[in-house]
Formats: C-alpha cells, sequence, structure tokens
C-alpha cells in the first residue's frame, strides 16, 4: 500500500479536527446511539455510535474507535478508526486508522493505510476528478432463438 499525502495533512474541504465537542458544525452519531436508514447531509459526519445503512455527503465522515458503520457510504473524504462494513465511495483521501477494520469494497481517490489496520476486502483507485462509482454498461441478454431454431435443435 501506499501514502499518498503526509500524515499530518487534514482532509480537504471541511476540517475534521475540532472533533464533535469542538465548534465545527455537522451531524454526530454519538456513543451508544444507533441510527438505521439513510443519512443524506453537506455538512462533516462523525459516527461515534453505530450506523446501519447508507450514509451520502459532501463532506467529509469520520469513523471513530468503537464505532461501527456498516451499509453504503459516499462521502468526499473518509477517516476510519472503528468498524467499516460495506460499500465505499470516497472521491478524496481514505485514511484506515491502526484501531480500524474495514471490510467490503472501497473505491477511493487516494488511500492511507496504518500499520496495524484490518482489512478484508476490495480497493480501487480512482482518480480524484473523475467519479468513483463510473457507471458501468449491462451486458446485453443472449438472443432468444425463434421458434423454427428451437425445433431445429430439438430434432439434432
Amino acid at each position: 500500500m501506499a501514502i499518498l499525502q503526509r500524515a499530518s495533512e487534514e482532509p480537504r474541504g471541511r476540517s475534521l479536527a475540532a472533533g464533535p465537542q469542538g465548534k465545527s458544525s455537522g451531524t454526530v452519531i454519538a456513543p451508544g446511539a444507533v441510527l438505521e436508514g439513510t443519512l443524506r447531509t453537506r455538512e462533516p459526519v462523525w459516527v461515534a455510535g453505530t450506523l446501519r445503512g447508507a450514509l451520502e455527503t459532501d463532506s467529509p465522515v469520520l469513523v471513530e474507535q468503537g464505532a461501527r458503520l456498516e451499509g453504503q457510504v459516499a462521502a468526499a473524504e473518509l477517516v476510519v478508526s472503528g468498524l467499516l462494513d460495506g460499500e465505499v465511495d470516497c472521491q478524496g483521501r481514505c485514511v484506515v486508522r491502526a484501531s480500524a477494520l474495514v471490510r467490503g469494497a472501497l473505491r477511493v481517490g487516494a488511500l492511507r493505510i496504518e500499520d496495524g489496520a484490518w482489512l478484508d476486502g476490495q480497493f480501487k483507485m480512482c482518480p480524484i476528478d473523475e467519479p468513483a462509482l463510473p457507471a458501468r454498461p449491462r451486458p446485453a441478454p443472449p438472443p432468444t432463438p425463434s421458434a423454427s431454431e428451437r425445433l431445429r435443435a430439438v430434432g439434432e
């Protein structure tokens, strides 16, 4: 794995440095809280409890040590110190801290993994200026044989 930015750099956009008790605005899922469903916001998200479902934001997401995020995540930046299990679309930098356990499929613009982190899944690097989840064309269904072709196949 590669370090693509210095560890001292904060994620671009809104800073997560202030923390949930700081003056930074955003959404906090407190320790012991469980949220099931879809959370859509433009503000930073701090997960200190449990989120099961989908999380969509144009801002950074922080999954704290001891927290759980299970489901689909779409975020500008992502820092994981707890458990993340699901599919991730992170257009910017994803940092996986030493205390993290990450399972699933991650598509990221940049990736930093600290020594000691547990990873189980698929990782795909995408250029930051391109969408991390390009549309995948579905294969065309096979042609259906005509009645005469089916009769010919049975007779052979």
